[in-house]
């Protein structure tokens, strides 16, 4: 018991968190977090003791007087922080004040009854001075905004990275979920096009399309996506071949849907079609593709980034290769090459190279056994269209 409370007293500490001015203000306001779950611990071994009729007679089992004096130093000193600007401000980097003030906006309307313990004109008096001060710097309150605090989360602990960032598996309201990290510092203006595509996600709830949670839009940017435990596309039909159209179907109602939505996702291929517990395809990272696409040149220092990126040309229509925005066309195109790759088991074009690859398509050239899978993939994609 004690080795998993120190687990999770570890992940609970972002090895993100520096020892900064702006970061310690931020540790008060989410100090009743791990507070708490100090109290969780201690009250699990009370009723060890008491079901096991061992004697608690020991100082150390006094624990609650205690631990309710520290839960009231702790607030008193983060409320005398935050009782003007001057105080709360005060050396803090002006390049650190967002990601502070988001933050202790968040924990002080979200969380706000985890400081019952501090004076109520304190509390209300430093919330007054975050809004004020959140509303003279254009800072704004998002509902979908997570702070890293509220994730269990490891910056180092990666399954997979892409263009846009790493992806992660992590705890999130105790429940599993996906984080991925976005790099916004290779692309200008890449934080309000970020923004954007934020705001339009997660409005959506849709069955074929990957659940956004939230994110956070500051310090290190990331998304929290929904889990989906029965993995990409390519490799559940592995296991599943029967239910390659069903899946292909559940992946077109999720492209359609986005196109109406008049979203275009930019990046098809099977590993962004997920199968979701409820079992269905759903279509994910659209929109990351955007701010993927105008990184500047020389920023991709990464080998394995550039590897996707490269490997993404079998994927990608003509019109996109010489260098133009992705299309809705271009999307069909894209969903095309995954229905192949979907019934054949292999990337379209097999093993080429992506230079020859590149080539072929730009100069028309087709799939010299595309003919073959004509019958194969239109007359069922034709079938589940009319059922």
């Amino acid at each position: 018991m004690t080795e998993s409370f120190w687990r999770h007293m570890k992940a609970r500490s972002s090895p993100s968190i520096s020892s900064s001015l702006s970061e310690k203000v931020v540790n008060y306001a989410m100090s009743w977090r791990i507070a708490n779950d100090a109290s969780f611990f201690h009250h699990k071994i009370d009723r060890f003791m008491t079901a096991a009729s061992l004697l608690t007679s020991a100082d150390i089992h006094n624990w609650r007087s205690g631990w309710d004096l520290v839960r009231q130093e702790q607030n008193h000193k983060f409320m005398n922080k935050t009782q003007n600007e001057k105080m709360l401000l005060g050396d803090i980097p002006e390049e650190e004040r967002e990601e502070m003030l988001t933050n202790l906006q968040y924990h002080l309307s979200k969380n706000y009854i985890n400081y019952e313990t501090s004076v109520p004109e304190h509390l209300a008096r430093a919330r007054t001075v975050i809004s004020t001060l959140c509303k003279d710097k254009g800072i704004m309150g998002y509902r979908w905004f997570i702070p890293e605090s509220d994730v269990e989360f490891d910056e180092h602990d990666e399954f997979a990275r892409g263009g846009f960032g790493s992806v992660h598996h992590r705890k999130w309201l105790d429940a599993r979920v996906v984080i991925k990290t976005v790099d916004l510092n290779k692309v200008h203006n890449s934080q309000e096009m970020f923004l954007r595509e934020v705001k339009v996600w997660h409005k959506w709830y849709y069955p074929h399309i990957v659940q956004m949670y939230g994110t956070c839009h500051v310090g290190k940017p990331f998304i929290v996506c929904a889990y989906a435990p029965n993995g990409q596309l390519d490799e559940y039909l592995k296991k599943h071949p029967t239910e390659v159209w069903p899946k292909l179907y559940e992946a077109a109602l999720g492209l359609l849907y986005l196109h109406r939505m008049r979203v275009v996702h930019g990046d098809l291929n099977c590993n962004n079609i997920l199968i979701g517990p409820d079992g269905f395809a759903k279509l994910t990272d659209f929109g990351l593709s955007s701010i993927e696409a105008l990184e500047e040149p020389g920023n991709n220092s990464d080998s394995k980034d550039e590897t996707v990126a490269i490997g993404a040309v079998r994927w990608k229509d003509p019109e996109v290769l010489e260098g133009e925005d992705a299309t809705f066309e271009a999307d069909v195109y894209s969903f095309g090459m995954c229905i192949i790759e979907a019934v054949s088991g292999n990337y379209p074009w097999g093993s080429r190279l992506d230079a020859v690859v590149t080539y072929s398509v730009k100069n028309g050239i087709i799939l010299e056994r595309l003919s073959q899978y004509k019958r194969a993939i239109v007359c069922p994609l034709k079938i589940q269209c009319e059922s």
